[in-house]
């Protein structure tokens, strides 16, 4: 590969009841008003999707200098890739970069999780998965 990549830890609060609190977030219309929303509903995400992994698997994020991004790249002992957005949308959308990251490391799967409740294609590749069906991306 010939893409700089951006090496620098991303750092999630993994527990989002605790940021909540440390935020005097205390209703859920509160939170729907904060900025921290998107970020508080990633890292939720991204603990229950940690919280799912079979032995074996790595959970990792892409990103490189030119804008290609994958927030969760999840890599099997065998090999095996899938990769993952998540949007705090009704109606998410995939950026170029998420194209180029698939197309940069060779990726057959992608998913943008997203808070409905219905699967559907987002384009050849790539598939919105409700939050509750995060178990059929490592299936």
């Amino acid at each position: 590969m010939k893409k700089r990549l951006i090496k620098t830890p991303k750092i999630y609060l993994r527990d989002s009841g605790l940021c909540h609190r440390l935020l005097n977030i205390h209703e859920f219309d509160d939170l729907l008003a904060h900025p921290v929303l998107a970020h508080s509903w990633e890292a939720f995400i991204i603990e229950q999707i940690a919280s799912l992994l079979p032995r074996g698997w790595e959970i990792s994020f892409y990103r490189t200098t030119g804008g290609a991004e994958i927030d969760i790249l999840l890599t099997s002992a065998k090999g095996q890739k899938v990769a993952s957005e998540i949007k705090y949308s009704a109606t998410p959308k995939v950026s170029k970069g998420f194209y180029s990251a698939l197309e940069d490391l060779q990726i057959t799967r992608g998913f943008v999780i997203y808070p409905g409740n219905d699967s559907y294609p987002l384009g050849e590749k790539i598939t919105a998965l409700p939050a509750s069906s995060l178990h059929e991306m490592i299936h």
